[in-house]
């Protein structure tokens, strides 16, 4: 069974489209979840400066040398 040359550049075409789009989609889950990533750490960072704020007030205010 031979193909005709229309639908042999449709074929191609087709698959040019599909390489496109998986790339496209694999780009941009990507950027989503290196900026997710990011959220995190910038979270866990806040978290912990309020943490050591509060170590650095309680110390200060004597908590730690009271039983």
């Amino acid at each position: 069974m031979r193909h005709s040359l229309g639908g042999k550049k449709a074929l191609i075409v087709c698959n040019v489209v599909l390489i496109v789009v998986m790339l496209w989609t694999a780009i941009s889950y990507s950027g989503t979840l290196t900026e997710q990533k990011n959220e995190m750490k910038r979270d866990n960072f806040c978290n912990n400066v309020d943490a050591l704020k509060q170590v650095c007030n309680d110390f200060g205010a004597g908590h730690f040398l009271e039983v």
